[in-house]
């Protein structure tokens, strides 16, 4: 039997077509359908649709005929409860998804396909519709060719596909398999047809209003204004409500449940930004010397005119000049930019961005958007309109998305949009933007073109000319745009030393007792303080500490390995800033290891570190990489974002070059001593303190002890930093073994450890080797109860001087004294400010073990003293000698002291008050307690006090007290004049007076107070064998009157010092004749600084060769001698009868 013939006749492309056709009827309603239901389960479809407010809203379209009378049957049949959305065709899908459902259109608008990113139903749909419409335009030719064909095919099967599920992959299969004649391919064309024109019957109300408002701006641009003042201000509002949302809080750094995310405005902390690029230290024809202080120092410093508020960027510095809209932001990696962005925009929604000033116009912004480069590379080069890539900004959420008719008035309206691209550095395609490719595209912000265009058009001001454009990146890598004009360009240059004070106390606002552990810890440490100038280093810093802290069972010490610290930090900060790093754009896990890239990268860093070290460059240029490494490490090492890129300087009419250095000299330090420690070498050149400490602490975690030993044995070292490394070395039997072969490494001879010039930092090296050396002495005891062992030279003096401690400090080396094996029982702090706090912990020691304290130059105050006076009158007080030298001591404190030294309990036989405010009130009251039974002071220096006459009326009458023990007394620098030295000398006449040594240095003693001491000097009762006259008035009547003295029988002066006198050769004849005199006792004669001529010297060389001659100490320093003089003494020196062992010249 024949087959009947079909009433329309098929073609290949009359076929291609049905199928689309067939495509889109069958699995096209489907699809729709699938969505609809995800977004109104069918069991919920019946109480929608029957909600009061819904109904009506229906009812009135019904009415307007937007809805047919047999659509408005499916939506309520007679049995209500029976609706389902199988009975809707695809358009009623959408009409409901519009209306009721208020789906809005995708950000990319209805008549462009959605970036494949974008998987909101409301882009799926649109996908479908513009497949669909494609399809459509071949509706009266009813034919598709077959690559045509394929294309569409392949776009719609993958759409179905990814929005239905791999169970529409068999059915589209399926549906390809089967065969259509020619019939049903054109009841395919009428029903897809159909589709159409039901669709074009209902107008989704929000694109009816859209289309109304683009219609009236296109033809009538003046008359919309009104309309779109509305509108724009409720976007603006909706856009700025988003980015508060969205920068509420930062994003967490590692991938840890247990670290919370931080609030951007909680933790944001000013940076120091300039105008312009800034310098690097020094260049390499820069001779200047710069001290170790001044290189750390100058990163948290800008070295151009500061940026003050953050609004000078786009306003300038002065009211007149020219605003801005091109800005090129650079900064090192981790130097804060992206930070710096959102805190622009945030401020921006919060009305906090600008500044009002006279004469200066403020931009009147509307539209702000922040984009990454980051977030472009996603994009590759697809071609896309600059309306999604605005949309791509991630501070958008759904109520802010841009349609037709905003991006219409963003390109009216230019002055009023602000574009932030961050992190040029990281975009692939920067070569595009530098160069001239764009221009093979239209300048229409409304064309599609490849994502590289868009942005280059944008930055070079081809589209939205007026628009502010900001762009961040590296320094190195925005070289490459080199050729883009901007008309301003500032530098990030990070955090100053009180930025990163701030910066911690709002890291720690939560932890009191953390956060002044950690603030002590950085900010007393100059390479840590200048180290956290980066702010994600800073970051890092704390959040190391946070976890040592919480980790240890003090939260209030925090003895962290400087090594320790920069290893983990500086593996962090390469794992976030190394171009080849796959944790750059993701969270860092809580348990990672290094990738094999980063150790490689670092290797190379620390070769060229140490090299550099070596040749003491700070800076370097490409050539000097280039010569070291292959072009492609090079590029990699540039990458690293441990390298920092100076601003291009020309060396040549047309040729520049560029200076590099490491992001921070400890960086630089830290990686050259892992090179050293790798090559299993010591620098055989000065380098800077820290390499070898870092090199002790890298050598900790390897254990190399022989290389260890080299590097204390190092011709650079010296005490403190000996001390510095063996603490970073942290192996107390090694510190054991060092300090038992090098006996002398930390004290003197005679048993004095003495350090200077350094930090509460170095306080816990001081209290690792006062450990150790308890250590041995504990191990010595115990040798010792068994045989005899070697002598061992142990420290008896603690002196530290001319450093800048705190509590934490005085208080850790403190602790290490109070060590039951520690034999330290003199302390000695020169120069070293004390709190009150401080001398509360330094009393511990005082009662406890000290037998010598000496607080020189401290600032002690009176509540300081009164502390102190306490802990002399405890049982267990054994303190003998007490310095408070240079002390800020008021009458206040004065009466403390009194009143301790009447105590049966206080041992002080030496007291030294010099240079302090001691007044005629307070010898008073040291009077009083000199007379006092339990007084036991043998010693009392009163040198440079404001003393007159009355005050030493009163020593004078305690001197004559039977319980008065004093021996020694020291009035240098005082007010004395003749009447004082009149009481002086009756009292020292008296036969309970015990003075035996008196300084009246300095004093304004004349010929009748000379006189006066000559008098008593001869009196039986008088017990003086020093007397001190230096840089008085000495005449040489003042000397004959001596020499009378000294020549008498009960005189027992065997050391007078004359220094600074107006002796003349007169003078020295009388001492002469007087040093013969058989009852002369003199041992000890000062001449310095006297008119000593040869006359003089030929003088005294005859009185040094008499056999009556007892002196042996003369000190002749800064004399008017001569070689005959010399050569006087050196006869005299040979005569048998000459007793001189000390001569000073």
């Amino acid at each position: 039997m024949a087959s009947a013939t079909p009433s329309h006749p098929s073609t290949k492309e009359t076929s291609n077509y049905a199928w689309l056709c067939c495509l889109l009827v069958d699995v096209g309603s489907c699809v729709l359908r699938e969505i609809f239901d995800r977004i109104c389960p069918p069991g919920n479809l019946h109480t929608v649709l029957n909600d009061p407010k819904n109904h009506a809203k229906l009812q009135t379209l019904r009415k307007k005929r937007v809805l047919s009378t047999s659509q408005w049957r499916k939506l309520y049949p007679a049995f209500k409860s029976s609706v389902c959305s199988r009975d809707f065709d695809t358009s009623l899908l959408v009409f409901l998804l519009r209306n009721i459902w208020g789906l809005p259109l995708p950000a990319s608008g209805q008549n462009d396909l959605s970036l494949v990113t974008d998987t909101t139903p409301a882009a799926d749909i649109t996908r479908i519709k513009i497949l669909r419409d494609r399809v459509y335009s071949h509706v009266s030719s009813g034919s598709v060719d077959d690559s045509t064909f394929i294309s569409y095919w392949n776009d719609i099967k993958d759409t179905f596909q990814r929005i239905g599920g791999v169970r529409y992959q068999d059915i589209i299969n399926d549906l390809k398999i089967d065969c259509m004649d020619a019939d049903t391919q054109k009841d395919y064309q009428e029903l897809f047809r159909e589709w159409l024109k039901d669709e074009d019957c209902i107008t989704d109300k929000s694109h009816e209003d859209e289309m109304i408002k683009k219609a009236r701006w296109e033809n009538d641009p003046e008359g919309s204004i009104e309309i779109y003042e509305q509108t724009v201000s409720a976007y603006t509002s909706a856009l700025k409500s988003s980015i508060i949302g969205q920068t509420e809080f930062q994003p967490k750094l590692l991938a840890s449940r247990t670290i919370s995310n931080a609030k951007t405005d909680e933790i944001f902390t000013n940076l120091l930004i300039q105008h312009g690029r800034k310098a690097l230290i020094m260049s390499n024809n820069d001779e200047t010397y710069y001290s170790r202080s001044e290189e750390l120092e100058y990163y948290g410093k800008v070295s151009g005119t500061p940026v003050k508020h953050a609004s000078e960027i786009f306003l300038g510095v002065i009211d007149d000049q020219e605003s801005a809209n091109s800005i090129l932001v650079v900064g090192k990696a981790g130097i804060g930019k992206s930070l710096f962005c959102q805190k622009v925009i945030r401020d921006w929604a919060n009305n906090e961005l600008f500044q009002a000033r006279e004469n200066t116009e403020i931009p009147n912004l509307k539209f702000v958007y922040l984009l990454t480069f980051r977030q472009l590379n996603l994009l590759e080069n697809n071609c896309v309109t600059l309306r999604e890539i605005l949309n791509c900004c991630s501070a958008l959420d759904d109520k802010c998305n841009i349609d037709d008719s905003t991006f219409e008035y963003i390109l009216k309206h230019p002055k009023e949009v602000m574009i932030i691209l961050d992190g040029y550095d990281e975009y692939s395609q920067q070569d595009y933007i530098a160069g001239n490719l764009e221009e093979q595209h239209p300048n229409d912000a409304r064309r599609k073109m490849p994502v590289a265009a868009l942005c280059s058009k944008l930055i070079k001001g081809k589209i939205l000319k007026e628009t502010i454009v900001m762009i961040t990146s590296r320094p190195d890598e925005s070289d490459k745009m080199g050729g883009i004009r901007f008309k301003r360009y500032v530098e990030i240059a990070g955090f100053s030393s009180e930025q990163v004070k701030e910066y911690i106390e709002k890291y720690f606002k939560n932890n009191e007792n953390m956060k002044n552990a950690v603030i002590k810890h950085v900010t007393d440490n100059e390479n840590l303080v200048s180290f956290a100038h980066i702010p994600m280093l800073c970051y890092l810093l704390c959040f190391e500490m946070e976890y040592t802290l919480a980790e240890s069972e003090n939260p209030d010490d925090l003895p962290v390995s400087t090594t320790d610290i920069y290893t983990k930090l500086v593996d962090i900060f390469e794992l976030k800033h190394c171009a080849e790093s796959e944790y750059r754009q993701k969270e860092i896990p809580e348990q990672f290891k290094p990738p094999s890239v980063i150790k490689n990268t670092l290797d190379k860093l620390s070769e060229l570190a140490a090299k550099l070290l070596l040749a003491e460059k700070v800076t370097f240029d490409e050539k000097e990489m280039e010569g070291e490494f292959e072009l492609e490490e090079v590029n990699k090492l540039k990458g690293s974002g441990l390298l920092y890129c100076g601003q291009p300087f020309r060396t040549a009419l047309i040729t520049t070059t560029k200076h590099f250095s490491f992001t921070h000299l400890t960086v630089q330090e830290f990686l050259a001593a892992r090179w050293f420690v790798k090559e299993n070498c010591v620098p055989y050149k000065p380098c800077s303190e820290m390499v070898f400490q870092f090199m002790a602490g890298v050598l900790s975690n390897e254990g190399n002890e022989k290389l260890m030993e080299k590097l204390l044995d190092s011709f650079f070292m010296h005490r403190n930093l000996q001390m510095r490394c063996l603490n970073e070395y942290q192996n107390k039997e090694f510190a054991k073994k060092f300090i038992r072969n090098n006996p002398q490494a930390f004290r003197n001879l005679d048993g004095v450890m003495a350090f200077k010039d350094f930090s509460d930092v170095d306080c816990i090296g001081v209290s690792f080797v006062l450990d150790i050396i308890s250590e041995l002495n504990k191990e010595e005891a115990g040798e010792a109860q068994h045989k005899c062992s070697d002598e061992f030279v142990t420290v008896e003096e603690l002196k530290l001087s001319e450093s800048q401690l705190t509590l934490s400090g005085i208080q850790r080396v403190c602790n290490s004294l109070n060590n039951e094996h520690c034999l330290v029982c003199e302390l000695n702090l020169v120069y070293i400010y004390l709190t009150d706090e401080c001398v509360d912990v330094i009393n511990r020691l005082v009662v406890r073990k000290l037998t010598t304290l000496s607080l020189v130059t401290t600032n002690i105050t009176n509540t300081g003293v009164a502390s102190l006076c306490e802990a002399l009158q405890h049982p267990s007080c054994k303190l003998t000698t007490l310095n408070l030298e240079g002390g800020s001591i008021t009458d206040t404190g004065v009466a403390s002291l009194c009143e301790a030294l009447q105590h049966p309990s206080c041992k002080l036989t030496t007291l030294n008050l010099q240079g302090g405010s001691i007044t005629d009130t307070d010898v008073a009251s040291l009077c009083e307690a000199l007379q006092h039974a339990s007084c036991k002071l043998t010693t009392l220096n009163l040198q440079g006090g404001s003393i007159t006459d009355t005050g030493v009326a009163s020593l004078c009458e305690a001197l004559q007290h039977p319980s008065c023990k004093l021996t020694t007394l020291n009035l240098q620098g005082g007010s004395i004049a003749d009447t004082g030295v009149a009481s002086l000398c009756e009292a020292l006449q008296h036969p309970s007076c015990k003075l035996t040594t008196l300084n009246l240095q300095g004093g304004s003693i004349t010929d009748t107070g000379v006189a006066s001491l000559c008098e008593a000097l001869q009196h039986p009762s008088c017990k003086l064998t020093t007397l001190n006259l230096q840089g008085g008035s000495i005449t040489d009547t003042d000397v004959a009157s001596l020499c009378e003295a000294l020549q008498h029988p009960s005189c027992k002066l065997t050391t007078l010092n004359l220094q600074g006198g107006f002796i003349t050769d007169t003078g020295v004849a009388s001492l002469c004749e007087a040093l013969q005199h058989p009852s002369c006792k003199l041992t000890t004669l000062n001449l310095q600084g006297g008119s000593i001529t040869d006359t003089s010297v030929a003088s005294l060389c005859e009185a040094l060769q008499h056999p009556s001659c007892k002196l042996t100490s003369i000190n002749l320093g800064i004399s008017a001698m001569t070689d005959i003089g010399v050569v006087h003494l050196c006869e005299a020196l040979q005569h048998p009868s000459c007793k001189l062992n000390t001569l000073t010249l």
